[in-house]
Order: structure tokens, then sequence, then C-alpha cells
């Protein structure tokens, strides 16, 4: 469908208020097609749709996945959304062995000692990821930025999610190169401060 078409619907819809509606939401569909095209970001909201863009962004991956995990760990095995991420990365691990997968679980002082968290860091590890834990505890005094769980693919492009509750409420996916390395510093940081598992 072209513009021309789309502006041919809204010309001839013949109640008046539908017409005016349609050009608002045409409009605002216009503004938001602009800001992408200029923010380089794609607004993602609610979790399916972070859940499926992060899917979709795995599958297209080729070198590396840089990621935090700030949600709560056992949605790794109890949501099928997550487990479908899981399974994309550990099948590209499984036919690229130079396919990386960096992943910081961010937790609770409790969570840390779980026996059920600790299965679940061991199954990310047996499939080759490297794995960091972080307690949440004590990051905020450290990395106070760090509020959000981040997904970045081949260093070039991200899903930033903000997190309530440790679950995913909204989110972005920004093709910002300053956004990039902003959030490559903050997960080369992160690292670095981060503990191997145990």
């Amino acid at each position: 469908m072209s513009d021309c078409d789309i502006l041919e619907i809204i010309k001839n819809l013949d109640v008046k208020d539908l017409k005016e509606k349609a050009t608002i939401l045409l409009d605002n569909s216009l503004k938001q097609i602009q800001r992408i095209a200029e923010e380089k970001r794609y607004i993602l909201d609610g979790d399916s749709e972070i859940y499926l863009e992060a899917i979709n962004q795995a599958k297209n991956t080729k070198n590396n996945i840089n990621a935090t995990s700030l949600i709560d760990a056992t949605n790794w095995i109890n949501d099928n959304r997550l487990k479908e991420y899981f399974r994309i990365q550990k099948e590209i691990k499984t036919k690229k062995s130079d396919f990386e997968v960096n992943r910081i679980f961010i937790l609770s002082d409790n969570d840390i000692n779980s026996n059920i968290v600790r299965e679940i860091i061991k199954e990310q590890i047996d499939a080759g990821f490297n794995i960091k834990i972080a307690s949440i505890n004590k990051l905020s005094k450290i990395i106070p930025k760090l509020m959000k769980d981040f997904i970045i693919f081949d260093n070039e492009r991200a899903i930033r999610i903000e997190v309530v509750y440790r679950q995913y409420v909204r989110g972005d996916l920004t093709y910002n190169e300053d956004d990039i390395n902003e959030l490559m510093s903050i997960f080369n940081e992160l690292w670095n401060w981060s503990k191997a598992f145990e």
C-alpha cells in the first residue's frame, strides 16, 4: 500500500469523526516514523514485544551477545519466551563455536544461593556461555546508571529494558551509536566488577 492509497482511503471516509481520527492516526504514525529515522530507536511496549524482539535479534546475531539479566532468574525456566530466546542462542553456539554469549546475572543475595538459580546458571555455562554474577544489593552503589536490563547484539544494536519488580515493562531497540557505546562501557565496567560463578 502506498502513501497515495492511504490518503485516498482517508479522503473517501464518509463519516467526519472517523476521517478526523484516521488523519490524527496518520499524523502520529508519521511523527513516530520520523523519530525512528532521526534517533535510530524504536519503542517496545510491554514484555511480549520485548521478548519477540529479543528472539528476532538473537536469530540475526552473527558474533556475540553481551547482556545483563536483572529479571527474576526463575523466568529462564518458567517463561516459554525466555526459554526460546535461550534455545536460539544455544543453537547458534552449537553451530558456530566462536559465537559468544556474555551474560551477567544481577541477583539478590538470596537468589545467588538458591539451588534453582544455580542450576539455571550452570545450564547456561554448560551451553558454552560466559557467565558472571553481580549482587543487586551492592550494584546500585557502584553503577547507579544500571537500573535497566540490556542486550547488545554484535556491538551494533541493543535492546534496553525497564524492569519493575524484576519483570520487563517497556524498552526500546536502538541502533544509535552513542547508545551502543554507553551500554558497552557500562557492560564492560560491570563485567570487570562482577564475579565468576562458583
